[in-house]
């Protein structure tokens, strides 16, 4: 009863933000409607600011339509909103999984651009303006199509001045890629899976200049083309603020039909780690220092 209740309580709340946010001068085609096809919309608090973020498809609307990134954000706890911020534009479903960290006056955002990059954009001064936006490499952020499934290819995390952008690239090979002076800049591409096997659906924690990856890596249904899928869960840990990797470490062996692919992967702040193979959902305690950084992160 309590999980319902909640559940109502975040629909309400959700629904209230929809209608503030729409009801001030928003044009019609970027309006916050789901039937014009809305996705992935995701919201961030600090302070007095609130940030929003999502993907808006306006083909239902036209036959041929178009697809944005788009962006708002509030300075007085979600009374009132500035413009809408268009950060990417493309023909329609050319974009895919935006995703937004926040951290001061930094907020960082990490998409698939139509041409298969990964592409990130940085603003410094608390969302007012954003810089170019800048190619990090090949990647896939969301489905693969009939051959596969992709949950969630990336994530953007941001911790002081730095910026750590990881991803699935287009090799299925986890990626990390660091700025260390507010998204302006990133080094050299990292390969953390260090693996030919087919490695999809990174999450990251980081604690002073511990960087913590955990990952799915496909073994052997090629991501549901065969009768019978068995994967597991990585984790590498980097000392030096991402710039190397240990080997990669197994965490646990998921075997099943080809529908229960793993979907979902996250770490909570407990140090716990929860996949979700369609309906069974696999609970793994995972080590201290991941426990130690995601109570970190959560803490902050």
């Amino acid at each position: 009863m309590r999980r319902s209740i909640s559940a109502i309580m975040l629909a309400v709340v959700m629904s209230l933000l929809l209608a503030n946010i729409a009801g001030q001068a928003i044009p019609a085609t970027d309006a916050l409607c789901f039937a014009h096809g809305v996705y992935n919309m995701q919201a961030i608090s600090q302070g007095d600011n609130l940030y929003i973020l999502w993907e808006h498809d306006t083909v239902a609307n036209n036959g041929q339509g178009d697809h944005y990134i788009l962006f708002k954000r509030s300075t007085d706890n979600g009374k009132t909103f500035g413009e809408t911020t268009s950060l990417y534009h493309s023909s329609p479903l050319c974009t895919a999984y935006p995703h937004m960290a926040v951290e001061g006056s930094n907020v960082y955002v990490m998409w698939e651009g139509g041409d298969g990059n990964v592409l990130f954009k940085a603003s410094n001064d608390d969302g007012t303006s954003f810089g170019s936006t800048i190619p990090l490499g090949k990647g896939i952020l969301g489905s693969a199509g009939t051959a596969g499934y992709i949950a969630d290819g990336g994530k953007v995390l941001a911790s002081g001045n730095r910026a750590y952008v990881v991803w699935n690239d287009d090799q299925f090979d986890i990626i990390l890629r660091k700025s260390d002076d507010g998204g302006k800049r990133f080094g050299d591409p990292v390969n953390i899976s260090k693996n030919v096997a087919e490695s999809i659906n990174p999450r990251i924690a980081i604690s002073s200049d511990d960087v913590y990856v955990v990952w799915l890596e496909d073994m052997e249904c090629a991501f549901q083309s065969e009768p019978v899928c068995s994967s597991k869960a990585l984790f590498a840990k980097s000392d030096d603020s991402g710039r190397s990797f240990g080997d990669p470490v197994p965490l646990d062996k998921l075997i099943g039909s080809s529908l229960s692919m793993p979907r979902l992967f996250s770490v909570a702040a407990d140090g716990t780690m929860f996949i979700s193979c369609g309906r069974k959902k696999t609970t793994i305690s995972i080590f201290p220092q991941v426990a130690t950084a995601a109570r970190h992160l959560a803490a902050r």
